[in-house]
């Protein structure tokens, strides 16, 4: 279904089903940001002249750090990914070594790459030894060679980098708790403002900007 003909079945459901006087009552227009739903929104607002464009919340959030930049765990996480979805041994000894299964990467799931950095993160005291294991057994080749590359001349900063982004760990939980068609909603303002005193609080101590 495209934007305009999601645009009129909202809006005969809303007058010819639950009888509502959309150009009055309808005061917010919650979704999410796919080019269907923000076609449809459009056109509603001409009907709904008193309602408010709500992104959702979760959405926005997941998109909160894309300008940060973590070079080396950017460059660590091209051949890491490669490795993990297509080396199925590869997993296999990640839980022998770390006593459970690593994280997969997903498009569709909200923060799932930085789930993947999280998991480096707690478990960095063995990732050297566990690529040095995948080349003993000659598992990855290319991408087991790139990762060690990476882990010995660069991994201070790949542990600063991702101790980095695993404090952004509020961000994670805050965009699940917002996850969902209910009332929700009405957390939005309490939680959004907490994370932006987090991130005032952040701002002024010495030496931040």
């Amino acid at each position: 279904m495209d934007g305009a003909g999601l645009f009129r079945l909202i809006a005969f459901i809303l007058q010819n089903q639950l009888g509502i006087d959309v150009a009055r009552s309808v005061v917010g227009i919650s979704r999410d940001s796919c080019a269907t739903n923000g076609v449809s929104c459009r056109q509603l607002k001409v009907c709904c002249p008193n309602a408010v464009d709500i992104l959702c919340a979760s959405h926005t959030l997941q998109h909160t750090g894309e300008h940060l930049v973590l070079a080396t765990v950017e460059e660590f996480l091209t051949p890491w990914l490669t490795l993990t979805s297509h080396t199925r041994a590869a997993g296999l000894i990640w839980r022998d070594m770390m006593g459970q299964s690593m994280k997969g990467f997903s498009r569709t799931r909200w923060w799932s790459r930085w789930e993947v950095m999280k998991d480096l993160g707690t478990n960095f005291g063995q990732l050297e030894a566990f690529i040095a294991r995948l080349r003993r057994e000659g598992i990855g080749e290319a991408t087991s060679q790139a990762l060690h590359a990476i882990i010995t001349t660069k991994g201070k900063e790949l542990q600063l980098e991702l101790a980095l982004a695993m404090d952004m760990e509020i961000l994670c939980t805050t965009t699940y708790r917002l996850e969902g068609d209910g009332l929700e909603i009405l957390l939005v303002h309490d939680l959004l403002e907490s994370l932006r005193e987090r991130g005032r609080r952040a701002e002024a101590r010495p030496g931040c900007s």
